[in-house]
């Protein structure tokens, strides 16, 4: 069936992202921060320990994060569809990027902590960290 530990883990991130594709299609909002806080931080909670091993383990470091970055870097990208490049500080890819690999950052914080914290509380941080100028955590 597996030819490989890391055809099995996969085969896991498949079926969690999966999950993930199918919570947003069932949700429907301009706002993706708010998709996320809505419908994927709990699927995410329901797999916290598996989604604990693939963030930490050696998959992380190769596959499972470019699977994640290129995945929801796809989903993202309409989003940016009225991105003003002439008024923008960067590019839109680059925007894409660094927005997908900040949310991702935010959420394997949490699911990476010993307890994390369930999602309808964690909602509220997730979405106040998405929406804070990282200046503004460092100098409160």
């Amino acid at each position: 069936l597996f030819n490989s530990p890391s055809a099995i883990l996969q085969y896991i991130a498949q079926q969690i992202d999966a999950q993930v594709i199918a919570a947003l299609d069932n949700y429907s909002d301009d706002d993706p921060l708010m998709m996320i806080a809505d419908a994927v931080l709990p699927v995410l909670y329901q797999h916290n320990h598996t989604l604990k091993i693939l963030y930490t383990g050696h998959y992380a470091n190769g596959e499972w994060l470019t699977f994640l970055k290129n995945s929801y870097q796809k989903w993202a990208a309409p989003f940016f569809d009225n991105y003003d490049i002439t008024t923008a500080p960067v590019s839109r890819k680059f925007a894409i990027e660094l927005t997908v690999k900040t949310t991702l950052s935010i959420i394997s914080t949490w699911l990476t902590q010993p307890v994390p914290t369930p999602p309808d509380q964690f909602r509220q941080t997730f979405l106040h960290l998405t929406r804070t100028p990282i200046i503004e955590l460092i100098c409160p």
